[in-house]
């Protein structure tokens, strides 16, 4: 490579766009005091000046931190050792959320299949229209909603952050809005919910012979989330689960000094290029949470539970919390720059093995074999308004330049009014790794998966970006010399693109493309992608303390453990399953187990910046909460029509489904039908049970007996066995449905206390309450057999007792028992509705009346707590972690016990570190911070003890105030144990216990 390729890369590499008429691109608009500008290929067109105060605080950061000098390395930074053995010592259930374009998606589904390949169970959430693509890759497949081709389209409309003003008229934007708010409930729920989020509860299976159990068949928890960036609510799923995130990406999403961000184009006079490259991420993450942050939070609040993040938490919170980030990019083409930590990798370009079986279709290979090397011209799934437009210009630069060339029609539909001609070729679907192999040179736009198809095969590339980070791989590409400058669509003439293809076919070209695909065929990127996950996770935090080869899920609370440090014990789906069913283990003694703890709340720096940030805080959450009255109190509204409405069993739905209604009839509520339904069921058969014992023994026995006389169906043993069949048939249905009925139920959010329980105990005892539920018994069904007998007969004066019992069982008593029946149960509904709504609203106002008290104290106690960080403070401890009301008492007990010991003990530890360090002057310095430490530490145990129980409070408020699942988590991982459980052999069985009975002698013999 060129030694101008191995330089580091700058913001002079980036190209400066320009119109036909060689002025600067359009600036559309411009933000609020920020020196920021939307251009028209949708880049931020920035403009720095070094009075703002925060562009002071980056140029003090950059100043401390200086970009490290040193060489630069081109090849990936981790890698599997050569003997090194290519597995993970557990096998996990890992979730993959994608977001985008068939581009977008191909490097996960070739790092998907060498996860699965080490034994893991991978599923790839996405949208609906790869469905076939991942399973065609032996994945299993996960629907998260979106529609790419819709995505694409109005990508090319509206390239920028912000869209024009056509576009919000038109009302894209609301329908873009509302397709992202769906988007991250479908990725929340590809973290736990069985099948394939497509809500079709049977599939026909592939193979209909195979013994293998259907993946959307079985229960499914995410141990580790690996997303990309744009799907945005990977933080928020993996902080509600509390498991391992892993971000993976194909352009650079993570600050540095050393380029600006992809999406951003630098203009800075008197501020230095560092400092303009490190705020141009801070800049753009702004930006998009501007546009996407009100969303978000209102996923936090109402799906997870979880607190909202503000402007000031959320932009660069990734970095605060430390998440890993594996870049998927050639570093022969871009190196990893050298102010990113050890937590980001660059690992190659990972794509899928290259096709072998393809037999392409005999026009494409006759033209392939009529003359020389054809280019290939193609824009993958962009979808332009005038495909007219873009196939004349493709059309008339080939023939400028007198070349052949292949021509793929992609999403776009480029070429459909062309006749077919003898140097053009239309393509439908042909694999690049194939097609690439026997052409001169691409044409597309952009996108890193065609970008490296093309590079690896040391192909010279043309890029016309059309937004995104295609502008930034043109630029990247053209800097490498394996193509010209990029060529943006809207600038796209038929001159400009011939004079591209000309550069590309220069022999210099050529050269330089062919030497950099040597070296990226030397990366295994997919292979390399593992190695950084596996390097990232917490071995010792995951693994099973008794099943070393299992991942843990549930957690034995210390006090049940006889630990007597009070420490819990970690173990499996299988081994809690094995415990529990021995009788070694309580239900109620075990809870979900969290690997990995994210503390999203406020972390100020000192007293003055918490109460900063809480007056912030404050006014924007005070802000949103009154936008938000009017929605709110819609949604109550609108509930009690939709109360209970996934209550449904499957048989009131068949019931239901081809009912009509008038034109303004109300359709009946789902919940209240069920009630009547049940009820009424249940008074008939007091009725029924009521009337039957009038009947004398001998009545009842002459009846057998007239029965078994005329060979009727009810006589002798005969009889006995049809009433117990259509008793235990009718059991059978009243079971499924009551069990289908209190599980919907106990899994809304009509109950939202009962979602705070994490316990096993939780959903054992509700999947047994469920199996010796009164349902189940056969006492409960009618007797239909005495019913159909008593209409039979023929009623005469002779026989008073049957003409009170038909009496009884008239119609018109019957309709004004179900009548008076019907307004009791319609009563109690609403005032169990108003009770339900009350109670909320309670705990709203209740959540919104604590929410200043305790933001105020936990911050400033955060605050107290971190200043000594200020001065450099070693012996500053982690501050704990509030899940609950408990762990709020705790914590505050904790803070307060530890921060007074730490800050009278100061006063001497402080002084003798010091000299210990540094002899006299350390130990000067040492007192100051011993006298510091006495004043702040205190200070923060005190706020401690207000802040974190009123922190539990509003936790639990918030966790039942949201649409939590935690009990389908907790049904899912019994329903795991389990299985496993029931696959395992004696001798794993047997092993389970034997390590656990070795533990607990353990922990007793220390406790003595």
């Amino acid at each position: 490579m060129s030694h101008h390729a191995a330089d580091g890369i700058s913001s002079e590499d980036w190209a400066d766009v320009t119109d036909a008429s060689g002025r600067p691109a359009q600036r559309l608009r411009e933000g609020l005091d920020t020196g920021v500008r939307v251009m028209e290929d949708g880049r931020l067109d920035i403009k720095l000046s070094e009075h703002k105060p925060w562009l002071q605080r980056i140029a003090r950061h950059t100043k401390e931190h200086p970009y490290p000098r040193g060489p630069i390395d081109h090849r990936p930074s981790v890698t599997f050792d050569p003997d090194e053995e290519e597995s993970y010592p557990l096998r996990l259930n890992i979730v993959i959320q994608v977001i985008g374009s068939r581009g977008d998606i191909q490097p996960f589904i070739a790092i998907g299949q060498r996860l699965h390949a080490h034994g893991h169970r991978v599923r790839l959430a996405t949208h609906l229209s790869f469905r076939e693509t991942v399973q065609d890759a032996n994945l299993e497949f996960f629907n998260i909603g979106g529609d790419p081709a819709e995505l694409m389209a109005f990508m090319v409309k509206n390239p920028g952050l912000l869209p024009d003003m056509r576009t919000i008229r038109s009302g894209a934007i609301r329908k873009r809005r509302r397709e992202m708010r769906d988007i991250f409930s479908g990725c929340w729920r590809s973290c736990f919910e069985m099948g394939d989020g497509t809500g079709i509860e049977h599939h026909v299976a592939s193979d209909p012979w195979s013994e293998e159990v259907d993946y959307r068949h079985l229960p499914f928890v995410a141990d580790v989330v690996i997303a990309n960036p744009p799907s945005f609510a990977h933080i928020s799923c993996a902080e509600k689960l509390g498991v391992p995130l892993n971000l993976m990406f194909t352009m650079p999403w993570s600050a540095t000094q050393a380029f600006p961000h992809p999406l951003a184009n630098i203009h800075s006079k008197n501020t230095k290029p560092s400092v303009a490259n490190f705020a141009s991420y801070a800049i753009v993450e702004i930006m998009l949470w501007e546009g996407l942050g009100d969303l978000i939070n209102r996923f936090r609040k109402r799906e997870l539970g979880l607190d909202p993040l503000d402007a000031l938490r959320a932009p660069g919170i990734a970095h605060r919390l430390r998440i890993p980030y594996t870049y998927l990019w050639s570093p022969a083409l871009l190196s990893k720059p050298l102010d990113w930590p050890g937590s980001i990798d660059v690992v190659g370009f990972s794509t899928l093995p290259e096709t072998t079986s393809y037999k392409p279709p005999d026009d494409l290979a006759a033209f392939l074999a009529s003359g020389p090397p054809p280019i290939y011209i193609g824009f993958g799934s962009i979808v332009v308004d005038n495909p007219s437009r873009l196939t004349n210009i493709v059309f008339t630069a080939i023939r400028a330049t007198g070349h052949r060339a292949l021509v793929s029609r992609g999403w776009g539909n480029i070429g459909a009014d062309q006749p077919a001609a003898d140097d053009i070729l239309m393509l439908d679907k042909v694999p690049h790794d194939w097609l690439f192999h026997r052409v001169s040179a691409v044409v597309h736009h952009g996108g890193a998966g065609t970008t490296a198809a093309g590079l690896i095969r040391g192909r010279p590339t043309v890029i016309v970006p059309f937004f995104g980070d295609q502008m930034f791989w043109g630029s990247i590409v053209a800097r490498a010399g394996a193509g010209p400058e990029p060529v943006p669509y809207k600038q796209l003439t038929s001159e400009k693109l011939a004079d591209a293809i000309r550069f590309a076919l220069r022999e210099s070209t050529l050269e330089k493309a062919e030497e950099l695909g040597v070296q990226m065929r030397e990366e295994e990127g997919a292979r390399n992608t593992v190695c950084s996950f596996y390097r990232h996770l917490d071995v010792a935090a995951l693994r099973c303390e008794l099943c070393p080869g299992r991942p843990a899920v549930w957690w034995v609370k210390g006090q049940h453990s006889r630990n007597p440090k009070g420490k819990g014990v970690k173990l499996s789906a299988f081994a809690a399953t094995v415990l529990v069913e021995t009788g070694l283990l309580k239900p109620h003694d075990l809870v979900l187990y969290r690997s990995k703890e994210y503390d999203t709340s406020r972390d100020p720096r000192g007293p003055i910046s918490a109460g900063a940030e809480v007056l912030y805080g404050v006014v924007t959450d005070f802000v949103s909460a009154i936008a938000e009255v009017p929605t709110d109190v819609a949604e109550m509204i609108r509930a009690h029509g939709q109360y209970g409405d996934h209550r449904r069993s499957g048989e009131s739905r068949r019931r239901h489904r081809h009912r009509h209604f008038r034109h303004g009839q109300r359709r009946p509520n789902p919940a209240c039908e069920w009630k009547k339904d049940h009820f009424a069921r249940g008074q008939m058969d007091s009725v029924v049970g009521s009337s039957t014992p009038s009947r004398t023994s001998k009545e009842k026995d002459e009846g057998k007996r007239g029965s078994a006389a005329r060979g009727e169906p009810g006589s002798g043993s005969g009889s006995d066995e049809a009433s117990e069949s259509e008793s235990e048939s009718l059991s059978r249905r009243s079971s499924s449905a009551s069990n289908s009925n209190l599980s919907s139920i106990s899994n809304s959010d009509s109950s939202p206390a009962a979602d705070s329980a994490t316990s096993y105990a939780s959903a054992h005892s509700q999947s047994h309450s469920h199996s010796n539920s009164p349902s189940n018994s056969s006492k409960q069904s009618p007797p239909l057999a005495d019913i159909a007998a008593a209409i039979s007969r023929t009623p005469t004066s002779h026989d008073p007792d049957l003409t009170a019992e038909l009496k009884t069982l008239s119609l018109e008593n019957t309709l004004r028992r179900q009548q008076s029946r019907e307004n009791a149960i319609e009563v109690r509904e609403v005032l169990a509705d108003a009770r339900y709504h009350a109670s909320r609203a309670g705990k709203h106002l209740l959540d919104w009346i604590l929410l200043l008290p305790t933001d105020l104290s936990l911050s400033f106690s955060k605050g107290f707590h971190n200043a000594p960080k200020l001065y450099h403070d070693p012996m500053v401890q982690e501050t704990p972690t509030v899940r609950g009301v408990r762990g709020g008492l705790r914590a505050a007990g904790t803070e307060f016990t530890q921060e007074f010991y730490q800050g009278i003990t100061g006063l001497v530890t402080q002084p003798r570190y010091g000299h210990k360090e540094g002899g006299t002057k350390g130990m000067l310095k040492g007192v100051g911070k011993g006298v510091g430490g006495a004043f702040f530490k205190p200070a923060a145990g005190l706020w401690g003890l207000i802040g974190y129980p009123l922190d539990g409070v509003h936790k639990s408020l918030r966790h039942s105030l949201g649409k939590s699942k935690v009990k389908e988590i907790l049904a899912s991982r019994i329903s795991q144990g389990l299985g496993e459980m029931v696959a395992a052999s004696p001798e794993e069985r047997a092993t389970v216990i034997r390590r656990w009975n070795e533990i607990q002698k353990r922990h007793e013999s220390h406790g003595s």
